[in-house]
């Protein structure tokens, strides 16, 4: 009887301490791809317009063989001033949609 609760004892005693946490760090780099788009062409990139070319459209009402402040030659500038952005918007979506394998990832995958 003396050795059962002598035994009982050491177990109680054993389930209540614990051994000291042990932490161990380790750094992993693991390569994850990164997708970069592809850069647009410069002429997309640059202005649609200048503001010289819209000062030459507009001039005086009071000028010689001028209606409504634009001459006749303004007034195809001016055509084509609406027309411009219209055609950048469809070259940036032919850009956007045929161009899928110009952009790469970061890590050469």
């Amino acid at each position: 009887m003396r050795q059962t609760v002598l035994i009982g004892c050491l177990l109680l005693a054993a389930c209540a301490s614990q051994p000291e946490t042990r932490v161990r760090t380790k750094t992993v780099t693991v390569e994850v791809p990164v997708y970069r788009k592809a850069e647009p062409p410069a002429w997309l990139l640059n202005p649609a317009v200048t503001p010289a070319e819209v000062s030459e459209i507009f001039v005086a009402p009071d000028a010689d063989g001028v209606v409504l402040g634009v001459t006749k030659q303004g007034l195809t500038q001016f055509y084509q001033l609406l027309d411009q952005p219209v055609e950048r918007l469809q070259a940036w979506r032919a850009w956007a949609t045929t161009d899928t394998t110009g952009g790469e990832h970061e890590n050469g995958r």
